[in-house]
C-alpha cells in the first residue's frame, strides 16, 4: 500500500507541478544552468564529505541516511561554514538510485497482492492526496504562499520524491523539505505508539 501510495503521489504530484509550474520553468532553467556552470570542485567535495559522514552517522536511526546529511548540511550552510553544491550529473545519479531503490523493492508476491487489491489501494491513495491538497490550499491561502510549494510540502509522498519534484519545478525547496522533514519526524515519534494502541484496541 505504501508503494502504491508513493507511485500515485509521484504521478499526480508531477502532473500538478507541470500544470502549475510549466509557465515559469524556462527562465528558471536557464538561471539554474548558469549557476551550475560556476560550481567549485571544492564545494562538491565538501558536500560529498558531508553526505558520507551523515550517512555513516545516521545508520542506527530511522531514516538516518536521509535525515543526518540533511540536518548536518543544512546546519553548516545556514552557519555560513560551507556552500552546498551538487552538479547536474550527480543529481541525475542520485535520482536514478532513488528510483531503483523503490522499484527493486517489489517482488512477485508483492506485485500479485497489489494487482489483487489495486482498485481499493488507488482509491484510498487518491482520497488521501485530495485531502492533503485541500489542506495545502487552506495553508497557502492563510500563509500567502504559492499553492505548488504548499502542495508538495503537504503531499503524503516520500521526502526524497517530493524533494526531486520541488527541485525540478523550482518550487520553494526549503519549505517543502522543512515540512516534509517535520512530518517524517512526527511519524517516527508517534508511529510506534499509535501502532501499539491500535493493536491493544483490536485485541481487547
Amino acid at each position: 500500500m505504501q508503494y502504491v501510495r508513493v507511485v500515485c503521489v509521484v504521478m499526480i504530484g508531477s502532473l500538478v507541478s507541470h500544470m502549475l509550474g510549466a509557465g515559469n520553468l524556462s527562465a528558471e532553467v536557464v538561471h539554474a544552468s548558469t549557476l551550475s556552470n560556476g560550481i567549485e570542485v571544492s564545494d562538491v567535495l565538501i558536500s560529498l564529505a558531508v553526505i558520507l559522514f551523515g550517512v555513516a552517522a545516521g545508520t542506527k536511526m530511522p531514516a538516518g541516511a536521509l535525515l543526518m546529511p540533511l540536518l548536518i548540511g543544512g546546519a553548516l550552510q545556514l552557519g555560513g561554514l560551507m556552500s552546498i553544491a551538487m552538479p547536474s550529473w550527480l543529481l541525475a545519479v542520485a535520482y536514478g538510485a532513488i528510483g531503483c531503490y523503490i522499484g527493486l523493492r517489489f517482488d512477485r508476491t508483492t506485485v500479485r497482492y497489489v494487482f489483487k487489491h489495486l482498485p481499493t489501494m488507488i482509491i484510498g491513495a487518491v482520497i488521501l492526496i485530495v485531502l492533503c491538497a485541500g489542506c495545502a490550499w487552506l495553508l497557502a491561502y492563510a500563509t500567502h504562499t504559492d499553492f505548488l510549494s504548499m502542495y508538495l510540502a503537504t503531499s503524503p509522498g516520500g521526502l526524497d520524491a517530493m524533494a526531486i519534484i520541488a527541485v525540478e519545478t523550482h518550487a520553494d525547496v526549503g519549505m517543502v523539505l522543512a515540512m516534509q522533514t517535520l512530518r517524517l519526524f512526527g511519524v517516527i515519534l508517534t508511529g510506534a505508539y499509535c501502532a501499539r494502541q491500535i493493536i491493544r484496541l483490536t485485541q481487547s
